[in-house]
């Protein structure tokens, strides 16, 4: 095996124990990382060692070289991707857990343009600080030295600043990028919601370098009524700091561009802020396939970087041939690493810049040390430097899409190696949409059918003219604002004619249903839909490669049979000639229709669901039924939404949600937790959607939930405050209110109302006191959802039920807001009499729930539980005699039995599963932790979980 076929094997497996070593849930003790290390090293040392053998050694060596040398390469690789996972939990813990949760002295310089929202009278600014300082300032310190400094490795703060229409207007001055602030903050870790389906949000922030999250709390008054500012100015922007230039460049366009739409895509383009986009462009980039364009990456750093090795190369045709000390080509490409560094620099270097950045340097190596160019060399090369800078890449998404796109590019210009340049440029589109699409739909769930059109003319016009055209405009406002004028006139003309494409194109895709919604699909399918495309493309490849030997047979030198041709290549091509001869004449015209049977496979398997759902009856009219739950089998999941309540009721086949969690900002818990577990369910659709009452907390997730997914009937305990202005499947719906009384069979599920009663609502009711109580429940157990009803609803349901308390029983209670003191009384627990108890409430929210006292009432009802039952199994032991045991069934000794309570706050979302009895199918923290997550420590046991 040569030099370089070792090389790309090293990397390859390198690359897939990072991934593993990421997957692990633990990481494995100090003493088996210092052995790790030390195996290493005496490798090295038997390497070092057998390339000074002596004869005998050297015979031994000569004998087994290929294998020894294969074996060594692969253990190298693994041993030193295990170091770099071990080395990763460094990273992560650069802030001791005694400074979180506290009032600290946060100083640092801010390294991103800072988000302004408002809100009514309510303003927020979110901005985030490089830290080099971070002090306590609570008078008992954390330590002997409470002060923290970093003078290498900084980490990154994301701050938010909450202040109201007075508070802001006593401010002299706002944070801005490139500053140095000193602030008043309260630090959190990253503690993300955890949900099947869903996005992984803490390993999101470790991808993004956000070692914590925290808030600075308005402005404080002293006695004499001044302004006490939490934060203070430290040092203004420096002319020669990189920041510095890209506020400059972003406080430019917004004042030179007159189009507030296009401005927001300028800033995305070349300083790198995309906060500025909203909502309906970010719809519409989705939509077209298109949102690559506005994350900067390997396609904006080539084009800076081709930008100016077309300039330096004009520099030296124009003046500076002269000196013949200097290489042309070098010279080239020296021009296009300080284009590409100065844009790295301006677009605020974020790790996907990075990766971009690192990609083109790469394959600039090969030029600089002067060596023939190979794609499977330089792909190898830019994927050891990502993952050597940072290892955390090989779980986004952007490296693979990256990587994949770019090896895709490579082969089809080999397929298309004799075609003129609009035949390569469709071929390559063309391949794209097919090679893409399978990473697509598993990342996104979703594919747009017209992305290949849109992409075909977006990407050269943005190539070749709006993005250089861009940069020239910016660069011109600076120079001379007359000439830029025009300049901005014509950006703006192109820019605009690309936006009303793309939105006729949404058009089009809107009116005749043309984005395909996914179900969850595995990674197997991924891997064999990756593996298919591949290989009918390299097929491609060999046949195109066997034509031009036919072509120019008279040619000795032949570059698609040269020594410099990829090793693993050859030998794919040497397989794929034996066993599949017959397909590689007809592979370009296999490859399209393979692919499409491949995606069109999981959409069959969602559409048979669909069917079985449509087809399956529903129940009547809820009024109209009176019936019994049967042994029926059902699973209810309580959503972790953090601070707020989402519960996913599933029978057989259908669906319940009850409660949509909240709306924070621009998103909402439906977008980031419950309709991604819908998406990984495979539920094509809700049968009935149920909102407890009108709190955000409740029901703030509602227009993004009866917007994404078919919803048939829809109720609430206050319809009046329910939104009208939304669309379900083209219909406004139409609210229903539960009362007291109401059930109905769901393929023998009972679901039943039994608060408000009728009595409740001839009375004012509260907003939480309005919410519809549900109990859910089959012939052997039940569950029983409260909302955010009070002690006083709860004394009310009692008096209402005095004759037949019975119905109140249920196995699992999801508690009364969210465990709140006056929520949970001990009456009604005792009522109730549960086995199982769920709070949903975020982690270390600022309401402090579960409450004390509600956990204190638990404790006391768990351990009365326990004494009746003892007592009740003792007098049964007793009346049964001590050798008659098997006489009580399956009844055993209580004395370890106790209520069990959970808080998806440290569990994340919880499934129960209700059969003959109820079980605990999965805490969601538990069953995807990996060993970079946050979890519960042992200190918070008995507050946070049992």
């Amino acid at each position: 095996m040569s030099f370089f076929g070792m090389f790309i094997q090293f990397v390859i497996i390198l690359l897939f124990t990072v991934i593993w070593g990421f997957q692990w849930s633990e990481l494995p003790a100090e003493q088996f990382q210092l052995a790790v290390f030390c195996v290493l090293l005496g490798i090295l040392v038997f390497a070092w060692r057998m390339s000074n053998s002596k004869p005998l050694s050297a015979r031994i060596l000569e004998q087994n070289r290929q294998w020894l040398c294969w074996g060594l390469n692969s253990v190298s690789a693994f041993i030193i991707g295990l170091i770099m996972v071990f080395s990763q939990a460094f990273f992560i813990n650069l802030i001791p857990d005694n400074y979180y949760d506290r009032a600290v002295l946060v100083s640092g310089k801010l390294v991103e343009p800072v988000k302004h929202q408002k809100s009514g009278s309510r303003h927020k600014l979110q901005f985030t600080v490089k830290t080099d300082a971070i002090k306590a300032i609570s008078d008992k310190p954390v330590n002997q030295n409470a002060r923290l400094n970093y003078q290498f490795i900084q980490p990154k703060l994301q701050l938010n600043w909450y202040l109201s229409d007075k508070q802001l207007s006593v401010l002299q001055s706002l944070p801005k990028l490139g500053e140095s602030w000193q602030f008043v903050a309260k630090l959190k870790q990253n503690h993300g919601a955890m949900n099947l389906g869903a996005l992984d949000y803490e390993a999101w922030l470790l991808q993004q370098g956000i070692s914590a999250k925290g808030y600075i709390s308005g402005v404080q008054y002293n006695k004499n009524g001044l302004a006490l500012a939490s934060a203070k100015k430290l040092g203004s922007q420096s002319i020669f700091a990189a920041d510095s230039w890209r506020y400059r460049i972003s406080e430019l366009i917004s004042k030179s561009a007159e189009n507030p739409s296009l401005a927001a895509i300028y800033q995305a383009l070349l300083v790198g802020n995309k906060s500025l986009i909203s909502d309906e462009q970010w719809q519409v980039f989705r939509q077209t396939g298109t949102t690559h364009l506005m994350a900067i990456s390997g396609l904006h750093m080539g084009i800076m970087a081709m930008l100016g090795y077309l300039l330096f190369r004009g520099l030296w045709w124009v003046y500076l041939y002269r000196f013949e000390s200097l290489n042309r080509p070098v010279l080239a490409a020296s021009g296009a690493l300080l284009l590409a560094s100065l844009y790295l620099l301006v677009s605020g270097a974020s790790i996907p810049t990075q990766r971009a950045w690192l990609m083109v340097m790469a394959l600039l190596i090969f030029v600089f040390f002067r060596r023939h160019f190979n794609p499977w060399r330089a792909l190898a090369l830019a994927a050891l430097m990502i993952v050597i800078w940072h290892p955390m890449s090989l779980l986004t998404v952007g490296f693979w899409l990256s990587f994949v796109a770019v090896a895709i590019i490579f082969i089809s210009l080999q397929v298309f190696k004799q075609a003129g340049y609009f035949k390569k440029l469709i071929a390559v589109q063309w391949f794209l949409t097919w090679g893409l699409a399978p990473l697509v739909v598993f990342y996104f769930g979703q594919l747009p059918l017209l992305s290949w059109l849109a992409n075909l003319l977006v990407v050269p016009v943005v190539s070749l003219l709006g993005l250089p055209l861009l940069l020239g405009t910016t660069l011109m406002s600076a120079v001379n604002e007359f000439m830029s004028s025009y300049l901005w006139q014509i950006s703006d003309f192109i820019w605009q004619g690309i936006w009303l494409y793309l939105q006729q194109l949404q058009q089009w895709s809107l009116t005749h249903h043309l984005v395909l919604q996914y179900p969850q699909v595995s990674i197997g399918w991924l891997l064999m839909a990756m593996a298919l495309f591949f290989g009918l493309l390299i097929m491609a490849e060999t046949q195109a490669q066997t034509d031009v030997v036919v072509l120019d047979s008279g040619r000795e030198d032949i570059s698609a049979t040269t020594e410099e041709q990829n090793t693993f290549v050859n030998a794919a091509q040497s397989r794929l000639k034996i066993l599949a001869r017959p397909l590689q004449r007809n592979s370009l015209l296999l490859l399209p229709v393979v692919m499409l049977l491949i995606l069109i496979w999981p959409l069959v398997s969602q559409n048979q669901t669909i069917k079985a759902g449509m087809e399956a009856p529903f129940a009547k009219p809820m009024d109209a039924f009176s019936g019994e739950a049967e042994a029926a089998h059902f699973e209810m999941t309580i959503i972790d939404v953090g601070q707020g309540l989402s519960v996913v009721v599933a029978t057989q086949r259908h669906l319940v949600v009850y409660d949509s969690g909240a709306r924070w900002g621009t998103t909402d818990a439906a977008n980031i937790a419950i309709l991604p577990y819908l998406k990984f369910k495979q539920w094509p659709q809700i049968d009935k959607l149920i909102i407890s009452h009108s709190d955000n907390d409740h029901a703030g997730g509602i227009p993004s939930l009866v917007n994404a997914i078919p919803v048939k009937q829809l109720v609430s305990g206050q319809v009046e405050k329910m939104p009208v202005s939304i669309m379900n499947n083209g219909h406004t719906p139409v609210w229903q209110a539960c009362v007291a009384g109401q059930s109905w069979l769901l393929d023998g599920v009972r679901f039943e109302f039994i608060s408000p009663t009728r009595a409740m609502l001839k009375t004012s009711l509260s907003d939480n006191d309005s919410s519809c109580v549900l109990k859910v429940s089959n012939s052997q157990s039940s569950a029983l959802l409260m909302g955010d009803a009070s002690v006083k609803v709860e004394r009310r349901i009692m008096q209402h039920f005095d004759t037949d308390v019975e119905k109140l029983n249920a196995d699992l209670l999801v508690a009364g807001h969210h465990g709140s003191k006056y929520s949970t009384s001990a009456d009604w627990l005792d009522a109730v009499k549960p086995e199982h108890i769920v709070f949903s409430s975020g982690y270390k929210n600022r309401y402090q729930f579960p409450a004390k006292e509600t956990l204190k009432r638990i404790q006391d009802y768990s351990e009365k539980r326990r004494q009746t039952q003892t007592d009740q199994y003792d007098i049964a032991h007793n009346q049964t005699g001590s050798n008659s045991s098997a006489k009580l069934g399956d009844k055993e000794p209580p004395h370890e039995r106790q209520v069990k309570w959970w808080n998806t706050a440290c569990s994340g979302a919880l499934s129960f599963v209700f059969d003959e009895q109820i079980k605990l199918g999965y805490q969601a923290r538990k069953k995807l932790m990996k060993w970079y997550h946050h979890r519960c420590n042992a200190t918070q046991q008995g507050i946070f979980y049992q």
